[in-house]
This record gives structure tokens, C-alpha cells and sequence, in this order.
């Protein structure tokens, strides 16, 4: 219990490795409301799976929303690395079963302690809070921008192709001219 307690710790020891996912000031309400509002649409029960979406999902969006940085890709890949082993059938079975028994259950668990579970929230209708609101209608409006900016630069990289297109052609008909006037002479 004490290594669950402990930064880095876990239930199967310490970690072969510890990723630095970045820091950051968000106040501990709007992340509450990010991640109450996560167990309401694309985290709601009956969503989760052993293999395609499961803890490590939920760590990548977090992650994302909170340091600006996902999880690194090789432990999204585990999953499916770990079914493509010789033992991957029986673990997809084994999986499947865990995920089945997932799909019974409902609301947030905020965590296990031995065998009893430590605040369980039931789904609820709440309304966000305003920062929240305004956070998440400045992440929409920057990705909105990250969009526009993409295509302008990719309208850009047309038009500049275009251009170096028109200038090959005008060489290479120059060249050509050239080359028919060498034989001329």
C-alpha cells in the first residue's frame, strides 16, 4: 500500500523508467471539471476496454489538457504490442472478459484501496464552471487557428509549387531552345 502512496510507486514496484510529461497552473478546479466532464462523454461508463481504450487513454488526454503533451507513444502502443506476442490470443480473450465486466458497471471511481472503493460518483447532470467555459472556448478558438493556419500554409505551399512548376517549365523550354540552336550551329 505504502508504494501506491508514493510518487512514481505502483502495485508491481518501482518503475522501470519515469517520462516527464511537462508541469503545469491550471487551478485544481478547472481540472476537476475537465476530468468530471470526461466521465460524462468520452471516458462514460461502458466505454472502457482493457486494450483499445483504456487507463493509458485516459493519462494521454489528461495529460494533453494539462502539460500540453500526451503520453509517450510506446506506452499507447503496449497494448497492442503486447497481443501481437505469442500469448496475444489468450490475452485478447482474457481481455475481453475484464472489459465485458466493465460494461456492467457505472459512474466515476475516483480509486481502490485493498477491495473498497474510495468515492465512487454516480453520472449526474452539473453544469461546468465558468473558468472552465472560458478555457475550453480558448482551446476550441486555438484550434480553430491551428486550422487556419494549416490551410493557408498548405494554400501556400500550392501556390509556391505552382510557381516552381511554371519556372521548371519556362528552364526547361529555354534549355531546349538552347540546346536546338547549339545543333543549328
Amino acid at each position: 500500500l505504502d508504494s501506491l502512496l508514493q510518487e512514481g510507486g505502483s502495485g508491481l514496484g518501482d518503475p522501470d523508467r519515469i517520462e516527464n510529461l511537462g508541469e503545469t497552473q491550471l487551478p485544481y478546479s478547472i481540472f476537476l471539471d475537465y476530468v468530471l466532464s470526461l466521465g460524462e462523454t468520452k471516458f462514460k461508463p461502458g466505454t472502457w476496454d482493457l486494450v483499445k481504450f483504456n487507463s493509458n487513454c485516459f493519462a494521454d488526454e489528461v495529460s494533453q489538457f494539462v502539460c500540453g503533451s500526451g503520453l509517450p507513444k510506446y506506452i499507447l502502443d503496449l497494448p497492442q504490442e503486447l497481443l501481437e506476442t505469442p500469448l496475444g490470443p489468450e490475452i485478447s480473450a482474457e481481455a475481453e472478459k475484464v472489459s465485458a465486466k466493465t460494461q456492467e458497471s457505472s459512474g466515476i471511481t475516483f480509486g481502490l484501496i485493498g477491495n473498497r472503493t474510495v468515492g465512487t460518483l454516480a453520472p449526474r447532470v452539473r453544469d461546468n464552471s465558468p473558468e472552465f467555459d472560458e478555457l475550453q472556448a480558448q482551446i476550441d478558438a486555438l484550434r480553430a487557428d491551428q486550422l487556419s493556419l494549416e490551410e493557408r500554409r498548405n494554400a501556400l505551399n500550392i501556390k509556391d509549387s505552382k510557381k516552381e512548376e511554371k519556372k521548371k517549365k519556362k528552364k526547361d523550354k529555354e534549355d531546349k531552345k538552347e540546346r536546338k540552336d547549339k545543333k543549328l550551329r
